[in-house]
């Protein structure tokens, strides 16, 4: 029970509106890791100290001890050695006035994604909802009247500049010169529109 409530914890703070940067999945493996290590560890004295067979407390230690130590070498790999198609890597690109918000840029094998996130090391969180998303190489687009085969390359627009207009405006200047603003709240960090070349032409902002 107190595994599965520890999962089911972790999970809500991961993937909730409110999410908590820090227990994204494998996404700061450091963090990940010592959260998992702390907990197991937990469990560990809890159940050296709550069973009366000795025999039965130093086996559930020894396999926290065990787990902890898969769990550090799982992270250690995966932060190694990530999956090409379905890796997320991220780097800050811009800071809030105030110092409160920072604009974050999610990459992975084909498109980015832009978010905001709060700042902290461990109470940060991050929206849900994606401010902007472009593609990172150019893309294939068919010209013939019956989309057979007459394919041409046409170069993505993405994001050339990106910065906090105010504390809670982003403003992103684009490869194509155009500029454009979004708003987030400041509670939910949800923006108020997204901004997508990842699609089809006609689903760009206009």
């Amino acid at each position: 029970m107190t595994v599965l409530l520890t999962v089911a914890g972790l999970s809500v703070a991961s993937y909730a509106p409110w999410r908590f940067v820090t227990f994204v999945p494998l996404e700061q493996p450091s963090r990940a890791v010592l959260v998992i290590a702390a907990g197991l560890a937990l469990l560990g004295v809890a159940g050296w100290m709550g069973l009366a067979n000795r025999l039965a407390a130093k086996t559930i230690a020894g396999l926290v001890a065990l787990v902890v130590a898969m769990g550090v070498c799982v992270g250690s790999v995966g932060a190694a050695m990530p999956d090409a198609d379905h890796a997320v890597f991220h780097d800050r690109v811009a800071v809030s006035p105030d110092g409160r918000f920072e604009l974050i840029r999610l990459s992975t094998s084909w498109q980015y994604r832009y978010r905001v996130r709060t700042r902290g090391w461990l109470f940060g969180r991050e929206g849900n909802t994606d401010l902007a998303c472009t593609p990172i190489s150019s893309t294939q687009v068919d010209d013939s009247p019956n989309q057979t085969s007459q394919l041409r390359y046409v170069p993505t627009v993405r994001v050339e500049q990106a910065r906090f207009a105010d504390d809670t405006h982003v403003e992103l200047r684009m490869t194509d010169s155009r500029s454009w603003t979004v708003g987030f709240n400041a509670r939910s960090l949800r923006p108020g529109r997204f901004l997508n070349w990842c699609g089809s032409t006609e689903d760009e902002p206009r």
